[in-house]
């Protein structure tokens, strides 16, 4: 889950950068990164259907984000049979 991990970090460094010139794009970032760690955290614990819902809730640009980060940390025919998206030439 080590893109997963990233994309976690990276979230979390955009909301830092954000936080003092821009706070509505602050909180944005902060909602996503919130929701990225949800996902992760029912991935680890085997609930792929519950994070699978919480996917396709995402706004696209955080969703397209989590899909990619698990097709290169699972494989894209996993993102396909678990979250129903086709990422095949896309990781």
């Amino acid at each position: 889950m080590q893109n997963i991990k990233n994309l976690i970090g990276d979230t979390f460094r955009a909301y830092q950068a954000n936080a003092v010139a821009d706070p509505d794009m602050a909180k944005m970032y902060a909602d996503d990164h919130s929701t990225i760690q949800k996902v992760a955290r029912h991935i680890e614990a085997g609930d792929i259907n519950r994070a699978s819902i919480i996917i396709d809730r995402m706004d696209t640009a955080p969703r397209e984000d989590i899909v990619i980060a698990c097709g290169m940390d699972f494989g894209p025919e996993w993102v396909y049979d678990n979250l129903g998206y086709n990422v095949k030439g896309w990781v």
